[in-house]
């Protein structure tokens, strides 16, 4: 088992919440919660392992939203971030953000806002079901920043100006596009950017994660670039790029001309400048658990390609040595990979589409150029010289030898893609309502070929029969039925599967196994298999992780 050694000098804990207290810091990560005192950063000792996922100031330190060993506690602190009490839990709930205001303790969960009153949590009115990720008090109000809420699970703003006693909708924007940013009816979200309402709506090429405000200046990220504007003419604009700061939600401007940006890959103190980029958590060891592998990918020439939660890499000696990728985003969300007619690699993540022309070594972003938007990409295939791209609010397809001029197929609909194929001229298209579709790209219209109760994704076409995973089942759909693949003896269902160069792999928690359609469609067992495997490469040198171990599977 190759436990990565190599990779540990890289590992960074994403940051989840920052508190700006005084000269004082707090960042909360998922290897703890951590305290920045002039641009030293030390552990809290009583928090460290645990995943904080929200922080909120309070009188006596701090409020703290955390899980370990699958355990959820909120506690507060005193002002060094020492653990002082308790507070009940929010039963079936998480908290994804707290506030502290006007004597109140508010936390935003995925169903709701909740009030503590007492010894219990108590939901506040006209909040239910809503995905609260940010609560903040300005100008008296409440603001809610919802990920989901209403009838279309749409990103919102929700305000109360009687201290929570009611809310009301201010302002819904389409599915995804979160608002970062709400003063005086101007708003900043992730793909309109600055807007406000009953202005035009002009999609960015990259989107917005994070704001701040300070004296004369607006500052934001917008993709890898820090960008500041000030209102005082003689400054000019100033942009910074940095791989590192892509996809970061936090950024707070400082005192003497620094800025501090932290999210997925870490935090990093900005000299505004000179440019220089401090890395806080260098000279912290993190462990495995705080900093995960997410997804193997098989590249040409025997080389794989590892996406993290810290970084993106490539190995050609069957993961025994790993070298960075060099990319415009450090970390590259990954949600399919395919290779176009000419021998790119086209990567499709959560929110944007990146190419490579050297198999790996180095990614660019991709910047589309039409609307409607696609929200965030979650499959990618080749039919020809089109690419076809699955997102959360449908298929869309390029023109030809076009990546970037792409259009919504409106035979799939305005929901979420959970997987492409594409086979001979048809593409076949799995969907989270169920409906597998198989699509014609030249005529952009398609034929509904079964439905099921569950997502399904589409895994491999033989000639008019696909083969797919729904529901922790495989099915072979042909043009006459829907036929049950059976799965190995004493195996009831599986968690994931993948078409790979030796066939059809599919796993379940403890155990891989491969379907042999030489010896009569039977499962071999596959030797060398770990419990808890996440993600496979699909070729020699066949590759497997857990998340935090990479190993070979055969």
């Amino acid at each position: 088992m190759n436990t990565i050694d190599q990779l540990h000098a890289f590992r960074r804990p994403e940051v989840k919440a920052v508190v700006h207290k005084g000269e004082d810091i707090w960042l909360g990560t998922s290897n703890g919660l951590y305290h920045l005192h002039h641009h030293v950063l030390n552990v809290c000792g009583d928090w460290h392992g645990h995943r904080i996922s929200a922080l909120a100031a309070s009188e006596s330190g701090l409020v703290v939203s955390a899980s370990y060993a699958k355990e959820t506690l909120l506690a507060v602190t005193d002002k060094q971030g020492n653990l002082i009490q308790r507070l009940p839990s929010l039963g079936q709930d998480n908290a994804k953000s707290l506030l502290v205001a006007k004597g109140q303790i508010l936390a935003g969960g995925k169903r709701g806002i909740y009030q503590l009153e007492g010894d219990k949590w108590q939901r506040l009115p006209d909040t239910q079901g809503a995905e609260v990720i940010g609560l903040t008090l300005r100008d008296e109000n409440y603001l809610a920043f919802c990920k989901k809420q209403g009838v279309n699970a749409h990103a919102g703003l929700l305000v109360s100006h009687d201290a929570g006693a009611h809310w009301q909708l201010e302002i819904e924007t389409g599915y995804h596009d979160a608002i970062i940013q709400a003063q005086d009816g101007r708003y900043l979200t992730r793909w309109r950017g600055p807007w406000r309402i009953g202005s035009s709506i002009r999609y960015q090429k990259r989107p917005f994660s994070a704001a701040c405000q300070g004296d004369n200046v607006n500052a934001w990220i917008t993709g890898n670039i820090l960008a500041c504007e000030f209102s005082d003419s003689k400054y000019d604009p100033l942009e910074l790029k940095d791989p590192r700061f892509a996809e970061a939600e936090h950024l707070l401007l400082l005192a003497k001309g620094f800025a501090l940006v932290a999210g997925i890959n870490g935090a990093f103190l900005v000299n505004l400048g000179n440019g220089q980029v401090q890395d806080l958590f260098a000279e912290h060891a993190i462990p495995d658990e705080a900093a995960r592998v997410k997804q193997l990918w098989s590249l040409e020439e025997g080389r794989t390609l590892a996406t993290t939660s810290f970084g993106t890499f490539f190995s050609d000696d069957g993961g025994t040595h790993w070298k960075v990728s060099s990319s415009e985003w450090a970390v590259l969300d990954a949600e399919g990979l395919t290779m176009s007619p000419e021998g790119a690699w086209y990567m499709a993540t959560q929110r944007g589409l990146f190419s490579s022309w050297d198999n790996g070594e180095s990614w660019s972003q991709v910047k589309f150029t039409t609307t409607p938007h696609f929200a965030e990409l979650t499959a990618i295939a080749f039919i020809g010289n089109r690419l076809a791209l699955g997102s959360k609010s449908g298929l869309f397809l390029s023109d030809a030898d076009q990546p970037k001029q792409l259009r919504w197929i409106s035979c799939v609909g305005n929901t979420t893609v959970k997987g492409l194929l594409a086979k001979d001229n048809s593409l076949w298209v799995g969907t989270e309502d169920g409906r597998l579709l198989e699509v014609n790209a030249e005529t952009e219209t398609g034929i509904m070929r079964a439905v099921f109760q569950h997502p399904c994704r589409p895994l491999a076409a033989a000639g008019s029969v696909v083969t797919l995973l729904s529901a922790k089942q495989l099915f072979r759909v042909s043009p006459k039925e829907v036929q049950a693949v059976k799965l190995p003896d004493t195996v009831h269902e599986i968690q994931d599967a993948a078409c790979t160069d030796l066939g059809l792999v599919a796993w379940n928690k403890h155990h891989g196994w491969v379907l042999n359609a030489a010896t009569d469609m039977t499962w071999l067992p596959i030797k060398h298999w770990i419990t808890g495997v996440k993600s496979i490469s699909s070729s020699t040198p066949r590759l497997l992780t857990d998340r935090i171990k990479i190993g070979a599977w055969s």
